[in-house]
């Protein structure tokens, strides 16, 4: 796979470093999220692909853009098929948590009149950016601007090195409180078309220009997108999350998991099932201690001397064997995203 100084990096060591590193992780996650699968398809939960379609759009108009979508994807290392897969596998999970959650119109009502403010939608500035890596070029490019000739657009695609350059600098439309607070009040004051810097960031030195403002406007239930975002808001609060419903359905030894490699028989303890307890006055369960006529408890047994017999020695568990589980509250955290 690789070659350093003449010695080669192989597959199989490549396979091997990434099992030791992240071997067990990654079959846990997997035998959680194909036990939550068959629960949802055994409950007739399905995902639609037009909600799919709808999350990769609302991924797409906050990255600005579909290349910009695609580009975030392939930084983390993602395919649109698995962005797709793991999206419809988060609904999925969204409908089997809250599947028992009832949500009102006074509900969501009361919700809103608590919560008003977070639903106004704020004014929304539009801004194109230029981002480069010295000073020095910031100010020549920023003299450039100053002829009213020049393109703002035109040198961002030449000369930005931000990943608006493709889009001639044009950024997603953003409140005034995501600019850092040291920009806002001159940003508020900028005229349209004008610009501002070039300010020194972590990137780089920026200049940016102003192309529009959106006014904001109170929040509305009459607003179906308002309303939607309550109801979803208010059964996410109430509804379980994968470690409740895996939790759940191991109590109800509702599926069988038998891990065959070895390495990872550790993890057979976390998807078998607690022996449940006898309830009381069951054959089993502790009985009331018998007293004697008069109500009197008998003498208490003087302690023996003699060495008290060990239990015999049990068999090591095989994986069809029920031993004490851990809580899935030991588990990874919840499947992604």
């Amino acid at each position: 796979m690789a070659v350093v100084n003449g010695r080669k990096i192989t597959e199989k060591e490549f396979h091997q470093r990434l099992e030791t590193l992240g071997g067990g992780r990654t079959l846990r996650d997997m035998i959680r999220r194909e036990i939550l699968t068959q629960e949802a398809e055994a409950q007739g939960i399905t995902v639609s692909p037009q909600r799919v379609d709808e999350e990769v759009a609302r991924a797409e108009r906050d990255l600005g853009s579909h290349d910009e979508f695609l580009r975030f994807l392939a930084f983390q290392g993602q395919t649109l098929e698995q962005f797709r897969d793991d999206r419809a596998f988060l609904l999925m999970l969204e409908e089997l948590g809250s599947k028992d959650v009832k949500v009102t119109d006074e509900d969501v009502r009361a919700y809103f009149d608590e919560n008003r403010a977070e639903f106004d939608k704020p004014e929304m500035y539009r801004v194109a950016e230029i981002l480069v890596g010295t000073e020095t070029e910031a100010k020549e490019l920023r003299a450039q601007l100053n002829d009213p000739r020049a393109s703002f657009n035109a040198l961002a695609r030449e000369r930005s090195k931000s990943p608006t350059a493709s889009m001639g600098g044009t950024l997603p439309p953003r409140p005034l409180d995501s600019f850092p607070p040291e920009l806002r009040p001159e940003l508020q004051g900028l005229k349209l078309a004008g610009l501002l810097g070039p300010f020194e960031m972590e990137e780089g030195w920026r200049i940016i220009k102003l192309l529009g403002k959106d006014p904001g406007q109170p929040g509305s239930l009459d607003d179906p997108t308002i309303r939607d975002a309550v109801h979803q808001r208010l059964r996410a609060g109430q509804s379980k999350n994968a470690t409740e419903l895996l939790d759940e359905m191991t109590r109800q030894s509702k599926y069988r998991v038998s891990i065959r490699w070895p390495r990872y028989k550790e993890l057979q303890r976390e998807f078998e099932t607690a022996p449940a307890l006898p309830e009381f006055g069951a054959p089993g369960a502790p009985q009331p201690e018998a007293r004697p006529e008069g109500g009197e408890r008998p003498a208490a047994k003087e302690p023996s001397a003699e060495k008290p017999e060990r239990d015999q020695p049990q068999g090591k568990a095989g994986a069809d064997q029920p031993r004490e589980s851990k809580s899935t509250n030991k588990q990874a955290s919840q499947t992604n995203q």
